[in-house]
């Protein structure tokens, strides 16, 4: 009776060895399924970290060309004001001399000038109002330029604290595998 008792402990040890060492298979597939998930993740969240990198990059690029383009907006438009003023200067000139001599030659110059002036005060009418507009868009885009940054800043920091935060959880799932692969060996040494 002590044999038979002894052969049942030893089928019975032997059926819970092999279920533990299938339980352990299965956690230890398991764990390496939430692994390589992980790796995957962060690659995934690299890739997109990069990209934000690149976004950013392209928007601050395009908000220099624009600040470039409204500085010679601005010039053109000193310059015409310029013009404008010469002619302006001019026409005085023009009229004070008419009044003094009322030859035909004159008034036929003061008109020229006259229709000169109109034609200037309607160029700079024109550059002024496409200024205006063009002043209005970039002022819409660098707005909208900055609040891109601003969001693609904020997601890239997400994306790191995520970054981050996945790979201290891969350092934990590594340091329980090693612990119960080390447990696992101890115990099968300890049999």
């Amino acid at each position: 009776m002590n044999f038979r008792t002894k052969t049942k402990e030893l089928v019975v040890a032997e059926a819970d060895s092999s279920s533990l060492s299938n339980l352990f298979n299965e956690l230890h597939i398991e764990q390496e399924k939430q692994l390589q998930s992980l790796r995957t993740r962060l690659d995934q969240l690299e890739f997109e970290l990069e990209n934000k990198e690149k976004e950013v990059n392209v928007a601050e690029g395009n908000n220099d060309v624009l600040r470039n383009l409204y500085g010679g907006l601005l010039e053109e438009n000193q310059s015409l004001k310029s013009q404008l003023q010469s002619y302006d200067n001019k026409f005085k000139q023009l009229e004070s001399e008419i009044e003094k001599k009322t030859e035909f030659d004159h008034v036929c110059e003061l008109q020229f000038w006259k229709a000169t002036l109109s034609q200037v005060e309607y160029e700079l009418r024109t550059k002024t109002e496409e200024l205006d507009v063009a002043e209005a868009n970039i002022t819409s885009i660098e707005t909208e330029t900055e609040a891109n940054i601003i969001y693609l800043k904020e997601d890239l920091e997400d994306d790191i604290l995520e970054y981050d935060q996945l790979l201290e959880e891969t350092k934990i799932l590594r340091s329980q595998l090693e612990r119960e692969i080390v447990t696992d060996s101890q115990d099968s040494q300890q049999d």
